[in-house]
């Protein structure tokens, strides 16, 4: 599939489509509601209420966004809160670009990296246990980077000072 993939993130293809990026993320989390709710994961939603169609497929920006929130999953192995935003960009008096940001409460990027080199102790251990409920299959970051790039668009990973992490994709709009 990931060459489904490739082909399918190019601009201009025959695929791309008018994706509505609030409806598709509601479908997400309504489907990973039970492992959210098991995991003590609460969802902070901050959507914008009419939002112009994203120029990507559907089923690819879905399996990214999946990625991504599994991903904030992985990083909040005691619970914590899922942010979910989007927002319309604006240039030149039009609308360009929609944002989507997916953000957790984990511990941010650094502590992750160091637990992923080795670093491990009993509470990484019991970590990785608890990690089971939400298991990632999907492409990863740079694969994501990547492809949200073929499509036009942007990604920008931050860490929050205080932990945590927030991923925000910018794709052009239909129109």
């Amino acid at each position: 599939w990931l060459r489904d993939l490739h082909c399918h993130s190019r601009p201009g293809t025959s695929i791309d489509l008018a994706v509505l990026p609030n409806d598709l993320l509601r479908a997400i989390v309504n489907r990973l509601h039970a492992e959210m709710q098991k995991g003590q994961v609460t969802v902070r939603w901050r959507l914008q209420s009419v939002m112009a169609g994203v120029q990507m497929d559907a089923n690819l920006l879905q399996q990214l966004l999946e990625d991504i929130i599994s991903i904030a999953l992985e990083a909040m192995p005691g619970g914590g809160t899922l942010g979910i935003e989007t927002r319309e960009v604006w240039e030149a008096g039009v609308v360009s670009f929609a944002e989507i940001s997916i953000s957790d409460t984990g511990p941010g990027r650094e502590q992750g990296l160091l637990q992923a080199e080795g670093q491990a102790d009993a509470e990484t251990e019991a970590r990785a246990d608890r990690v089971h409920r939400f298991p990632r299959k999907g492409v990863g970051m740079p694969l994501i980077v990547r492809t949200v790039g073929h499509c036009g668009g942007s990604v920008l990973v931050q860490d929050g000072p205080g932990g945590g992490t927030r991923v925000t994709i910018a794709l052009p709009v239909v129109g």
